[in-house]
């Protein structure tokens, strides 16, 4: 492994990592891209989403240990080269 190959597992799983521990970021998300369409093709201005209840939840915990794991991986892979 290059050391250019261990930056960017790094840096993914610090992104997986905080996309799982951030409450309410990884809700934002997934809106924002089902919006995305409608709020190309629609000639008026689109409200804000519909309050849902989920502000307070967090994301999917198993995306925070793919992320651990993808970093130990990384590491792992570029010291066993």
């Amino acid at each position: 492994m290059k050391p250019d190959d261990v930056v960017v597992g790094v840096v993914t799983g610090c992104a997986l990592i905080v996309f799982a521990l951030v409450p309410g970021l990884f809700h934002g998300l997934t809106e924002g891209v089902r919006n995305f369409a409608n709020s190309m093709f629609s000639p008026f201005a689109t409200g804000p989403a519909p309050e849902t209840g989920y502000e307070n939840a967090h994301g999917p915990l198993w995306l925070a240990g793919l992320g651990i794991a993808l970093i130990m991986l990384s590491v792992l892979g570029y010291i066993w080269q």
